[in-house]
């Protein structure tokens, strides 16, 4: 009769040497997934750079990865910064217009031209071929400031920025600034020394950014590589460091009698 038998202390170092095992594939998935996410951002930035005419450095950093971890559920993500000026409130970023397409939240321009009454509730403004810009292809801060001092479309906390009467003699440069009316007396636009250089509008975005295209793309292509890597090397790692303890130490016990 062969009789089978394992050490109680055997079982328990077993059970040891599986619950270790099973962090260590925990901790592989995590670093699989959190690889994987910034590989996502990473395909994210290129489709930016590919849709986007010569986006800024602050466009090319709107996404943060949110790593995985037990506390969360092993899951990453990754979307736009929270918008400096949100506070406790959700607030769109200035990009989702771009992912999801429509209208887009009014800058703090539109929001002091329609505090003014310059600019139609309804509306927002966008620029013309006229309008400067800077080397990123931006319209230039600089003249949107003119143009809003020009308006006296500051409010009162920043009434030393606006233009005077006074000041406008002292400039020895010319800078007209006047809303451009159609014969109904309807506002449609902002000249600048004579030249229109916004107009108003109701602008929807088509939908430009294939942010979930590509992060899909992304996650499906590189995910099952790195999972199968790095639970490997996870699992390595654990047996290096306790390789002297993952054999029980009397092992199987077989007795033939």
């Amino acid at each position: 009769m062969a009789v089978i038998q394992i050490d109680q202390s055997d079982v328990e170092q077993i059970r040891a040497i599986l619950s270790g095992m099973g962090s260590a594939v925990q901790f592989g998935t995590k670093v699989a997934i959190n690889k994987t996410a910034y590989e996502v951002r990473s395909a994210e930035r290129a489709e930016m750079q590919r849709v986007f005419d010569r986006p800024i450095r602050y466009t090319l950093n709107s996404l943060k990865v949110q790593t995985a971890s037990s506390q969360n559920g092993m899951e990453a993500s990754d979307w736009f910064k929270k918008p400096a000026d949100s506070g406790a409130e959700r607030k769109s970023h200035y990009l989702e217009p771009q992912v999801f397409g429509g209208p887009r939240r009014d800058k703090a321009s539109e929001r002091l031209l329609k505090i003014k009454g310059v600019l139609p509730i309804n509306q927002q403004w966008v620029p013309t071929p006229a309008t400067k810009y800077d080397s990123a292809g931006n319209p230039n801060k600089g003249q949107i400031q003119q143009i809003l001092s020009g308006l006296q479309a500051f409010l009162e906390i920043n009434a030393q920025q606006n233009a005077t009467a006074r000041s406008r003699r002292r400039n020895r440069v010319r800078r007209e600034v006047s809303v451009a009316k159609d014969q109904r007396g309807n506002p449609y636009g902002i000249r600048f020394n004579g030249r229109l250089v916004y107009y108003f509008v109701k602008p929807k975005y088509p939908k430009r950014f294939k942010f979930y295209e590509v992060g899909e793309h992304k996650a499906h292509e590189i995910l099952p590589g790195l999972l199968q890597s790095e639970i490997r090397r996870s699992i390595a790692r654990y047996a290096a460091r306790h390789g002297g303890n993952m054999r029980p130490s009397r092992g199987l016990l077989a007795r033939f009698g």
